[in-house]
Parts: structure tokens; sequence; C-alpha cells
């Protein structure tokens, strides 16, 4: 197909999400589709499940395709999602807001359908649903200052700021479903990332808050040391997760990776 054929094609699967038309829209992928999804890995089937339980979450939703560019079998939109929370999302009640979601994608097209996609999400629009609770701000407050102080003391190579802030019965949550308590979280995921890789950098660049709940955007990355990831010794990479936090007391006593890796190790300079 043309370049302005796969434009065509693109444009037909938003005017069908536009329209509701779902069964067309899954129509025009192809049938080993995969989603890379905030770095997640879907398949198919498992995109539809993702897509049903979001529809859940927001009604009424609406499609603006922003921009469009193309080239080979690739083809790049940026989209303006809105929709009405209606359900509950991520740890949020329902808030009967509506949402303004800004979305880029990457898609390739193959035989005349989309054979692959790349959805990277505006988590900010959680901030649109979040409730007004004014008497838990202080509360919020001091939850999101303490997210902010974790990375702020990891930064400056101080372990021990993992038993100041996370309870004695914390628990880590990944994708996969296993799970860390807080001595295994601190010498199997953050000692070895700030031994092991000496420009080691923690960046958290968005979050959200609601009672005892905080969602977090946070990025970290360095120079791999030889062992690290996949990526060449001496190579910098950089890591993009998004992170449910919830708090007791002001300790941290859960994380959740909810979303995962952006791009998990991304080559960088």
């Amino acid at each position: 197909m043309s370049v302005e054929e796969n434009k065509v094609l693109i444009r037909q699967m938003y005017d069908y999400l536009k329209h509701g038309d779902i069964a067309l829209y899954y129509e025009l992928l192809s049938p080993d589709y995969h989603e890379h999804l905030l770095g997640q890995d879907l398949n198919l089937s498992q995109l539809q499940k993702w897509e049903a339980e979001f529809a859940t979450a927001f009604t009424d939703m609406s499609v603006t395709l922003d921009d469009m560019i193309a080239e080979g079998d690739r083809v790049s939109v940026s989209v303006t999602w809105k929709a009405t929370h209606v359900g509950e999302y991520m740890g949020f009640s329902p808030s009967g807001k509506q949402i303004v979601m800004h979305n880029s994608n990457v898609f390739k097209i193959a035989s005349g359908k989309i054979a692959e996609g790349w959805n990277v999400m505006d988590v900010g629009f959680l901030q649109q649903i979040r409730s007004n609770a004014t008497g838990e701000n202080r509360t919020i407050e001091k939850n999101k200052a303490t997210i902010n102080y974790i990375w702020d003391e990891l930064n400056k190579g101080n372990l021990a700021v993992i038993d100041e802030c996370f309870a004695d019965n914390f628990v880590r949550y990944s994708q996969d479903g296993k799970t860390m308590n807080r001595e295994s979280y601190k010498n199997y995921i953050c000692a070895p990332l700030i031994k092991g890789v000496p420009d080691i950098h923690f960046e958290v660049e968005d979050m959200v808050a609601e009672g005892d709940k905080v969602v977090f955007r946070f990025s970290f990355g360095g120079t791999n040391p030889g062992y690290w990831l996949s990526v060449p010794e001496g190579q910098r990479f950089s890591v993009t997760e998004v992170y449910f936090a919830r708090f007791v007391n002001n300790k941290v006593v859960e994380f959740k990776n909810i979303i995962g890796s952006i791009g998990s190790a991304v080559k960088s300079g």
C-alpha cells in the first residue's frame, strides 16, 4: 500500500471509533495485531479486554484526529479523546466529570491491515477525575511530598529512606503478579540501581492523589555498567514507569506497577 493509502486506513479507523463502530474498527486490525501500550505488549484479545474495561469507566467518548504524518509503512498521529468518567479507574471512584486526554500513536501497516501500534497515553488526565475532598487535602499533600522525598533521597544514595518511608507490612506488586516486601524491594530493586549505576538519577514527572492513594509517573536513567538490561555497556538508558501507591499514616504500604515501563530500556545519546 502507498503512504496515502495507509493514511486513509488510519483515518477510517478513527472514523469507526468516532461513531462507535467497534466491530468494523477491529476488522481493520491484523489477527496477530500487537499493541505496545505504555510498556505492555498486548495481543488483539488482550487489547480488546483493556479497551472494554476502559469503555466501562469512560462513556460518551469522542475522538478528534489532530495531526498525522506518514512514511513507508508507518503512520504517526496525535489525537484528542473526550469522555465522561462514570466507573472506577486506577483506584479513582466515578467523578461524573468530562475528561480530555491527548494520545500519540504510531501504527505499522502490513498487507492492508494495521499490524502493530505504539500508544503513549497522557496520564495527566487522571488529575481531571480526582475528587475535591477538602478535608483530606493536608494528608494528600503530605503523601505527595513523601513520594518526592523518597526519590530525592535515593538520588543521594540514601537507601535508609526505604525503611523511613515504607511501612513494615509494605508490599510491592509487579505486573506479573509477583510480590516483594520492604527488604526485598530495597535490596533487589533499589540497591542494585544505586550501587551498580553510579550516575543513576530518579525524577518524579507527574503525580495525582486522592484520599490515601497516589498515582505517579517517574523516570530513572544512567550509564549501563555492562550487566544491566539489554543496553550495551557504556550506553545511557532511560526508563519511565507509572505506579500506584497507597498510604497509611503517611507510610507507603503498597506499590503497584499499574502501567509498566515505557520502552523498558531506551537507548539515548
